[in-house]
C-alpha cells in the first residue's frame, strides 16, 4: 500500500514537472511565435516601404526631368525674343505652336513685358489675359519680382490659373544686354502654363513601361500653392519624396491603393508544424547541448565583429561595471588600459586615465570634469567631444541599453577637429582683417568708398556719410549706386543738378563707369568735392571725395582780384605797360594801344619791346 502510494506521488510529481515543462514551452513558443510574427510582419511592411521608395524615387527622377525638359525647350523662345524685341502675336503664335507640338500638357504660352501680358498662345481661348497687369495678382506678382531681382527660372503651382483649372507655371527671363549709359531694358518673362495632372499621367505612363505597376500606389504632389493627383497620397504614412525645383519645392506623395500589408496573412500551418517540431525536440537532450555550443558560437562571433570595427566600443551594465569591450577601446585608453577589465567600474576607469594624463581637458577641473562624463544618457543618448593625451580627439557616442547601462563607441575625429580648428582660425583672421581694414579706412580725412562689380555699396567710411548727408539714410551695404544718387536728387543735394536732374544723373554715371576720371562736384551747401574714382581688379569701384571748398574759394578770390586790376588800369588815362623780367610784355592798356598805333598789331601777351619798337620803325 505504502508501496504504491509512493509510485502514485511519484508518477504525480513527474505530471506535474511535465505539465510544468509544458506549459513552460508552449508559453514559450507562444512568445516566440508572436515575436516571429511581429518580425515577420515588420519584413513584409519595411519590403512594401522599400518598393515604395524605389517607386516615388523613380516617379521623382522622372518628374524633376519632365519638368526641367519645358525649361530647356523654352530656352529657344527666350533667345528668339533676346534676338528680336519686335516679335507680335503672329511670329508668337507660331513659334508657340512649335514649342507645343506634340505635347498635350501645355496648356498655354504667354509674354509678359513690366509684369503685362503682351502675348499668348493659343490667342483665342486666352485673349481675354491679354492686356492684364500681373501686379494685381499677387501670388504671381511676387515670382516675377524674384525673377527679375535674381535673373532666374522660376517654377509656381499647383496655382489656380487665370484662365480657369488649376496648373504649374514655368517662367523664364528673356535677358537683354545693358548698354553703359542706357536704361535698364524693361523686364520680360516666357510663361509656360502645363496642366500638371497630364504631366503627372505622362510619367506615370512611362514608368508603368519599366514593369514598374503605378497603378498599384496613390499617387500626389503639393506644394504651400496647392495639391495635385490623388489626396489619399499624404494618408497612412505616404512615403514623400521632395523635389527641389528652380524657386517651389514640391512633395510627392505615395501609398499602396489596398494600404500598407493589405496582402499579407498569418502561415498558421507554418507555426503549428513548428510548434509540434518544438515540442517533440523539448525532450532531446543533445538539442540542449547543441544550443550551447550555438550560443558560444555566437559569442565569439560578436566578439570577433566588435574586435573588427575601426571604432572603440564599449558596454556597461546598470551599476556602470564593464561587460565587453573591444581591442580599439583599450588602444584609444592605452595610458589606463591595465585598468580596463571585465567587472570595472566606470568611474575607476576615468579616474586612472586623468592621474596618468590620458585626459589633458580634465587639467584643472578633475571633479567637474569625472561628473560631466558619468552622467548617464538621456533617452536619445549623447553625442560629445573628448580631448586625449597626444592632441588627439573623440567623438563619444553613448546610448542607454534596456536593462538601464550604456553602450558606446569612441570614433576618433582628430583630423576633423583639427580642420574646424583651422576654418576657425582662418575665419577670425579674416574678421581681424576686415575690422584693420574700416579702422584704416576711418581715420581718413576723406570720404572713402566702395562699390562690387554689380555697383552695390560694399562699405564706406563716416566721413563720407558727413560729406553726403542727406544720403546717409539708403547708405547700406548692397544698395545700388545710381538708387544713392537718386535719393541725394529727390533731397537737392547736388547743386550743380537743379533743373536738369536726369541729364545730371546720365553724366555723373558715365563717369562712374569710365573709373579713371577726376571731376569736382558742388553740393547744395556751397561745398565743393574732388571726386576721384578706380576700377578695382574684379570690376567694382573704389572712390575718395576730398572737401577742395577752400581752394575753390582762395581760386575764385583770385580770378576777382585779377579781374578788378585789369579793369583799374584799363581805366587810366596814361598808357600803361609792364614788362617781366625776360623783357616780354605781360600787362598792356588800350591808351597804350592808342598812343602807339603803328606797332598795336604787334602789342600781345609774351611780346619782347624789340618786337614791338622794330614793328613800329617798319
Amino acid at each position: 500500500m505504502s508501496r504504491q502510494t509512493s509510485h502514485n506521488s511519484e508518477m504525480s510529481f513527474f505530471s506535474r514537472t511535465n505539465m510544468i515543462a509544458g506549459v513552460f514551452v508552449f508559453a514559450a513558443l507562444a512568445i516566440t511565435f508572436v515575436l516571429l510574427e511581429m518580425s515577420r510582419r515588420a519584413q513584409v511592411l519595411n519590403s512594401e516601404r522599400v518598393n515604395a521608395e524605389h517607386f516615388a524615387d523613380m516617379l521623382r527622377d522622372d518628374l524633376e526631368f519632365a519638368l526641367a525638359d519645358y525649361e530647356l525647350r523654352g530656352r529657344g523662345l527666350t533667345t528668339a525674343f533676346e534676338m528680336d524685341d519686335d516679335i507680335g502675336q503672329m511670329r508668337f503664335n507660331r513659334l508657340a505652336e512649335r514649342f507645343m507640338m506634340y505635347d498635350g500638357s501645355i496648356i498655354n504660352l504667354a509674354f509678359i513685358e513690366n509684369s503685362v501680358i503682351k502675348l499668348v498662345h493659343p490667342f483665342e481661348d486666352n485673349r481675354q489675359i491679354v492686356g492684364l497687369d500681373l501686379r494685381k495678382v499677387e501670388e504671381q506678382y511676387r515670382v516675377l519680382q524674384r525673377i527679375h531681382r535674381t535673373g532666374q527660372v522660376q517654377l509656381q503651382g499647383p496655382v489656380e490659373l487665370l484662365q480657369g483649372g488649376r496648373g504649374l507655371i514655368v517662367r523664364m527671363p528673356v535677358r537683354a544686354p545693358r548698354t553703359p549709359g542706357a536704361r535698364p531694358a524693361p523686364a520680360r518673362v516666357i510663361s509656360v502654363v502645363i496642366d500638371a495632372n497630364a504631366v503627372l499621367k505622362n510619367v506615370l505612363g512611362q514608368i508603368g513601361d519599366t514593369g514598374t505597376t503605378a497603378e498599384a500606389y496613390f499617387v500626389g504632389l503639393r506644394s504651400r500653392d496647392g495639391m495635385i493627383g490623388a489626396p489619399a497620397a499624404f494618408a497612412r504614412t505616404p512615403v514623400i519624396e521632395t523635389l527641389n525645383l528652380p524657386g517651389l519645392r514640391m512633395e510627392l506623395g505615395v501609398v499602396p491603393r489596398a494600404g500598407w500589408g493589405a496582402g499579407d496573412t498569418m502561415p498558421w500551418l507554418n507555426y503549428l508544424g513548428l510548434s509540434l517540431v518544438a515540442v517533440l525536440t523539448f525532450f532531446i537532450a543533445h538539442v540542449v547541448r547543441q544550443q550551447n555550443a550555438e550560443r558560444r558560437t555566437a559569442e565569439v562571433q560578436l566578439k570577433t565583429a566588435i574586435d573588427s570595427l575601426d571604432d572603440g566600443f564599449v558596454l556597461f551594465d546598470a551599476e556602470d561595471r564593464l561587460i565587453l569591450c573591444n581591442s580599439k577601446y583599450l588602444e584609444i585608453h592605452d595610458k589606463c588600459s591595465d585598468g580596463i577589465r571585465i567587472g570595472a567600474r566606470f568611474e575607476d576607469i576615468l579616474r586612472l586615465g586623468i592621474a596618468r594624463g590620458q585626459f589633458p581637458d580634465a587639467v584643472g577641473r578633475e571633479e567637474e570634469w569625472l561628473a560631466e562624463q558619468l552622467r548617464a544618457p538621456g533617452p536619445e543618448g549623447r553625442d560629445f567631444e573628448v580631448g586625449f593625451d597626444r592632441r588627439r580627439w573623440m567623438r563619444v557616442l553613448e546610448k542607454p541599453t534596456p536593462m538601464g547601462g550604456r553602450v558606446g563607441l569612441r570614433i576618433d575625429i582628430t583630423r576633423q577637429v583639427a580642420t574646424r580648428r583651422r576654418a576657425e582660425i582662418a575665419e577670425q583672421q579674416a574678421q581681424r582683417a576686415k575690422d584693420q581694414l574700416m579702422t584704416a579706412v576711418e581715420t581718413l580725412p576723406d570720404g572713402f568708398v566702395l562699390y562690387d562689380s554689380e555697383d552695390r555699396l560694399v562699405l564706406c567710411n563716416s566721413r563720407y556719410k558727413e560729406i553726403y548727408s542727406k544720403s546717409a539714410d539708403v547708405m547700406v551695404p548692397g544698395t545700388l549706386f545710381e538708387d544713392i544718387l537718386r535719393y541725394g536728387l529727390e533731397r537737392g543735394q547736388y547743386a550743380e543738378a537743379v533743373g536738369r536732374e536726369e541729364e545730371w544723373l546720365s553724366e555723373r554715371l558715365a563717369t562712374h563707369r569710365a573709373a579713371d576720371m577726376t571731376i569736382e562736384q558742388e553740393l547744395d551747401d556751397g561745398r565743393w568735392l574732388r571726386i576721384l574714382e578706380r576700377a578695382t581688379p574684379d570690376g567694382g569701384r573704389v572712390g575718395l571725395r576730398i572737401d577742395i571748398t577752400d581752394q575753390i574759394r582762395s581760386r575764385d578770390r583770385a580770378e576777382r582780384a585779377e579781374r578788378r586790376l585789369r579793369d583799374a588800369i584799363n581805366a587810366l588815362p596814361a598808357g600803361f605797360w609792364l614788362f617781366d623780367e625776360k623783357n616780354c610784355l605781360e600787362m598792356f592798356n588800350e591808351t597804350y594801344c592808342r598812343l602807339y598805333e603803328k606797332s598795336a598789331p604787334a602789342v600781345r601777351i609774351g611780346a619782347s619791346s624789340e618786337e614791338i619798337l622794330r614793328y613800329g620803325l617798319d
